[in-house]
């Protein structure tokens, strides 16, 4: 089984990868923000400086490009298979409207001619391997219906599925049946994407689809960086019951019940709600956030910027501790670097909840 870090355009850059890839285990691979296809035929270093090689030493990393260009997106993927990699990714999954509206990421679903087209040019001058990440459909699940047989007459490495559409941004639920449908229509290897923010839930995708072998988590990683690690050994446990201090128990109740070192995760036959979450973890959290805003005090551009990146952190983060929005509202009021670390100082000094 695999674990994929999604990529989060504003989040998840090398600085984020690594320091998480430092202090915490359980992920396997990772995937950058998408790069824009750009019209120029010469491309600044410090245009790719996310994923060159140097800056992902610690967790493996797989380019993202987004374009509706296939000369644009040729001239780029090419640029980047020339720094060693061996696949990229194609993005059309982005839900953001001022992408959408440009007709590029899922702003594309709704046209399978000029996505075919897209990839009769591209594929034969792709020096390597592609995959695709994508949504249902940008308005209705019909769209990923029509684009399935057309992904099928091409080698792709695999297809990364979030089961929402585009126009629902990250809100309502995913749709599990059309995701379903998916994998019954397709010869290509399926990745699932989209809301796994606990084992409980983890756990009952996981049974639904067990033909699944990798999964890629955004959100749910950024609240909890343990979740990666949690499912691991919550899978071992499951499989070979064989982990140091690690036991499933059959409950009074007749439910089961992992038990780690003493400490019992229960769970109802399918999933598992984690309620573990120790001083060691506050403290680990704390040293990753420590680490984090130091590096990128060192490379960004005056406080301004500094504080609107470790805001944008916090969002996602602040579930760790008690009361999520009244930490994120006291996160988002301070104006100066000095007034963050102070705000940031008492909240770790308060300690957190398990998620």
């Amino acid at each position: 089984m695999k674990i994929i870090l999604a990529p989060i355009m504003g989040v998840t850059d090398r600085i984020y990868r690594t320091t998480f890839a430092q202090h915490f285990t359980g992920v396997d691979l990772s995937m950058a923000p998408f790069i824009s296809s750009v019209q120029a035929r010469s491309i600044k270093p410090s245009y790719l400086k996310d994923v060159l090689p140097e800056n992902n030493l610690l967790l493996p990393v797989i380019p993202q490009i987004l374009s509706n260009n296939s000369d644009d997106f040729l001239f780029l993927a090419n640029k980047i298979f020339d720094l060693g990699f061996e696949e990229i990714n194609w993005n059309l999954g982005c839900p953001s409207p001022t992408v959408v509206n440009k007709k590029r990421g899922s702003g594309l679903l709704p046209f399978p001619e000029v996505i075919d087209r897209f990839l009769e040019r591209v594929i034969p001058q792709l020096t390597s391997r592609l995959s695709i990440k994508l949504r249902l459909g940008r308005y209705h699940v019909h769209e990923i219906e029509a684009l399935l047989p057309i992904f099928d007459q091409y080698p792709l490495t695999e297809l990364i599925v979030h089961p929402r559409l585009g126009a629902q941004l990250y809100s309502g639920g995913v749709d599990l049946d059309t995701f379903a449908q998916v994998l019954s229509q397709t010869r290509h290897r399926v990745v699932y994407n989209g809301d796994i923010t606990k084992i409980d839930n983890f756990s009952t995708l996981r049974a639904r689809f067990p033909l699944i072998d990798s999964w890629m988590i955004g959100r749910g990683l950024l609240a909890d960086p343990f979740l990666a690690a949690k499912i691991v050994s919550f899978l071992e446990a499951e499989t070979s019951n064989s982990l140091p201090g690690t036991n499933v128990q059959i409950r009074e109740d007749g439910k089961k019940c992992v038990v780690f070192n003493q400490k019992s995760l229960q769970f109802d036959g399918v999933g598992t709600n984690p309620s573990l979450k120790s001083d060691k973890d506050m403290a680990i959290l704390e040293t990753f956030h420590t680490v984090l805003y130091g590096q990128y005090r060192e490379i960004l551009c005056g406080p301004a910027h500094l504080l609107a990146r470790m805001k944008c952190f916090w969002g996602y983060f602040s579930e760790n501790f008690t009361n999520s929005p009244k930490v994120r509202k006291k996160i988002y009021k301070t104006n100066s670097p000095d007034q963050y670390l102070e705000v940031t100082h008492q909240l770790f000094a308060e300690g957190g909840l398990p998620l």
